[in-house]
């Protein structure tokens, strides 16, 4: 199994598509769209969570690379009961130009089906606060035989601390100013 510094390596981009806070509306729809006890709520949260993917997309598909032939979830790692269908793959499948794509590869002690190798994976996860969790995934990837993976997580919690914030109006890869 590669090590982190072989990952860090070796997985060219993890590319967040907005920055939030503790409560921010993308950190609420973070957790809405898997916690909340009404399913309305945790169905709208989730589709406005596959319409921000869906912009990204529409506007910076290019500037991740690929071309990915297929795409998957990081899959949750919480104690308890796994939903039969966790909540980001519904996310996911809301949105064109990932769906016909998308296989589940991860088991969620984040070890990897077989079916990844010489694949170019795009890897999508909806929150990044220390990376631990994509990185695992994407070395587990990696040693599965995927021949590239990049990581695009819906938000990236920042620290309550002032700093500036982006969104899917400007992607960080053709316009890091």
């Amino acid at each position: 199994m590669p090590t982190l510094e072989d990952v860090l390596t070796e997985l060219c981009r993890v590319v967040p598509i907005a920055l939030f806070r503790t409560g921010d509306r993308l950190a609420d729809d973070l957790r809405r769209y898997k916690d909340d006890p009404s399913p309305a709520v945790r169905g709208e949260c989730a589709a406005a969570l596959a319409a921000l993917l869906s912009r990204f997309l529409e506007r910076h598909a290019d500037c991740l690379g690929g071309p990915f032939t297929l795409v998957t979830t990081v899959p949750s790692t919480r104690d308890g009961p796994a939903p039969l269908v966790h909540p980001l793959v519904g996310v996911v499948s809301r949105v064109p130009a990932l769906a016909p794509r998308y296989r589940p590869a991860l088991r969620p002690d984040l070890t990897a089906w077989g079916l990844v190798r010489d694949h170019s994976v795009l890897l999508v996860d909806d929150t990044f606060v220390t990376g631990v969790h994509v990185r695992r995934a994407a070395s587990a990837l990696l040693a599965a035989g995927a021949r590239e993976v990049v990581a695009l997580v819906i938000g990236r919690q920042v620290s309550d601390e002032p700093t500036e914030t982006f969104c899917s109006d400007r992607c960080r890869l053709c316009n890091p100013a």
